[in-house]
């Protein structure tokens, strides 16, 4: 009896992608549309997103071609509850990339600061589970350049993003420091003390 269950479970195993995440009894995985994560899962409880611009020069017969595309990049975060691993997935217009395992879910936000470390690349739902609603949100926009340069076939890539920046403010009165949490398309990047609390 035991061997068999175990044959089953490791069946199940070997048939289910690498990367998927399971809604009850509907499978995610990469190459999904949003259309199918949404009927399937329904809302996630954290969503970033931001726009890349991608340009690509190319030598084609000894002319330069130049090629702009824009892409919008969505973060969705999904939370099970405490007995579960929380998913973050990333879409590409509007297609399943990449799906990502968190930590453990939790239940929903408690209000004031429950003592838990906010962590680099926690997700906006994980602060707030922490540490509930912040006295002051600020968001903003900044654009971002790289360029990379490939040595063979085209001559040079150049990438601009987009990136959401939000800052969110805890003030828990004037026998504790202010904290400032700075979150980079709805990731933790910074957290900063600041001044005493008012």
């Amino acid at each position: 009896m035991r061997l068999a269950a175990l044959t089953l479970l490791l069946t199940v195993l070997a048939a289910a992608p690498a990367q998927a995440m399971r809604c009850g009894t509907h499978l995610v995985v990469e190459g999904d549309s949003q259309e199918h994560v949404l009927r399937s899962c329904g809302d996630p409880v954290d969503l970033a997103y931001r726009v890349e611009e991608e340009t690509v020069l190319q030598n084609i017969g000894g002319a330069l071609f130049r090629q702009t595309r824009t892409v919008t990049i969505e973060t969705w975060v999904y939370n099970f509850g405490p007995s579960r691993f929380m998913e973050r997935l990333e879409l590409r217009d509007g297609r399943v990339t990449r799906i990502e395992t968190l930590g453990r879910g939790y239940r929903m936000p408690r209000t004031g600061h429950t003592g838990r470390l906010v962590r680099l690349r926690d997700t906006r739902a994980q602060v707030l589970a922490k540490w509930g609603e912040p006295t002051r949100r600020q968001r903003e926009r900044q654009r971002q350049t790289s360029s990379v340069y490939v040595p063979s076939g085209a001559l040079a890539v150049g990438r601009v993003r987009l990136v959401e920046v939000e800052s969110w403010t805890y003030d828990w009165g004037p026998r504790r420091f202010v904290r400032r949490v700075v979150f980079e398309d709805g990731l933790v990047v910074r957290v900063e003390t600041l001044s005493r609390g008012s």
